[in-house]
């Protein structure tokens, strides 16, 4: 059974579940249900690694090289932080500021540059006449982001929770404060009647001829040799994983297993520029006949049976959609099927880069990859 910390601090407790660790608030407020502790910190480690070298075709590994040298950067999400490391140390002349609800992975060292913080509003309680629930202080709260000189302070809307995170809207910056935003793998803690809003707040949270870049799995796994009977475990994994999200009394605690299919139409909701998306097949173990792309499947194969595990024991255990032994004996046959060369299974990794105003259209229709100009 789950057991707390005796840490004070909401936002820093864990509560322990099948042996892995989570953010307690996240639980209780469904929020994010995938664990915070060192087994997914080597787990988001090792994808931030394996993502650079399956995009080796950007220059810095990090963005394409038509969003140029943005300046002011926002990373949505951080995680354990090493996107927003790998970009501040890359160009210590761009401030990149994390966002995230959890502050359980975030690295203890930070460049200069950088300022990864939870979204935590400061709130003063002071006596007035006799009522000592009564907040004073800034109308909107001030909470302190940055340490490089060149940064402001960002404003945030306190919540009911005393606490802002991704499926509320995003005040907690000036519009138009950022070149680039980076949102990846944010599906399983996002509600999914917030996605339109999530793009609008995105955009207004860019400058004009900002960027956002958005990437996401879609846990569909195919065989490329057409050989779906050999993924049946693999197909109830992704299933049940979708079911899982889906299902809750709460608004926010319902999400949603695949977004792919959509993001491109809330961005453009959004006034985003309709830009194609980039597609990549990314195989699941080494069956591949060149180098580049064994090497892929062979990182990909490791991650992704961490990945099975993360991201449904809670939703789909706690949820009854499975026991415990049951849930792990998917697991271990999903696992197994992820590494079978002869059926050569995938899955797709979509990456969409959108800008804010048309002056780009042009500069996009010359990339390979980028269709359609607005």
């Amino acid at each position: 059974m789950a057991t707390g910390s005796s840490n004070e601090d909401q936002f820093d407790r864990k509560i322990t579940y099948c042996d892995r660790d989570f953010q307690d608030y996240s639980l209780r407020h469904e929020i994010y249900l995938a664990p915070v502790d060192l087994e997914e910190e080597t787990r988001l480690r090792d994808q931030h690694e394996m993502l650079k070298w399956i995009y080796r075709d950007w220059h810095n590994l990090l963005h394409p090289d038509f969003i140029g040298e943005p300046e002011s950067v926002l990373d949505c999400a951080f995680g354990t932080g090493n996107w927003a490391y790998d970009l501040a140390e890359y160009d210590p002349d761009c401030s990149v500021t994390g966002v995230d609800i959890s502050p359980l992975m975030a690295p203890p060292d930070q460049l200069e540059n950088m300022d990864l913080q939870v979204l935590r509003p400061i709130i003063i309680y002071i006596r007035c006449g006799g009522d000592l629930t009564a907040p004073v202080g800034p109308p909107q709260g001030l909470v302190l982001f940055r340490r490089f000189p060149q940064a402001s302070l960002l404003k945030i809307q306190p919540t009911e929770d005393g606490i802002a995170n991704l499926n509320d809207r995003l005040d907690f910056a000036e519009s138009e404060s950022f070149d680039l935003i980076h949102s990846r793998f944010v599906a399983d803690g996002i509600a999914s009647s917030r996605w339109p809003n999530y793009f609008r707040d995105i955009y207004r949270l860019l400058k004009r001829n900002g960027w956002v870049q958005v990437t996401e799995w879609d846990f569909t796994f195919r065989s490329a040799t057409g050989n779906s009977d050999a993924l049946q475990a693999l197909r109830v994994w992704s299933q049940l994983h979708a079911q899982s999200l889906g299902a809750s009394s709460r608004p926010q605690g319902r999400k949603r297993g695949r977004v792919t299919e959509d993001c491109e139409a809330w961005m453009r909701m959004a006034g985003f520029v309709d830009v194609s998306a980039d597609v990549r097949d990314i195989p699941t173990c080494p069956w591949p006949t060149d180098s580049h792309g064994r090497s892929i499947g062979q990182a990909n194969l490791s991650n992704m049976k961490e990945t099975l595990h993360a991201l449904a024991l809670y939703p789909v255990t706690h949820r009854q959609f499975r026991t415990i032994d049951e849930f792990n004996e998917l697991v271990d046959a999903a696992s197994s099927e992820l590494g079978n060369i002869q059926a050569k299974p995938y899955l797709r990794l979509y990456f969409l880069p959108y800008t804010k105003v048309s002056e780009h259209a042009d500069f996009v229709g010359r990339h390979t990859f980028f269709g359609r100009k607005p």
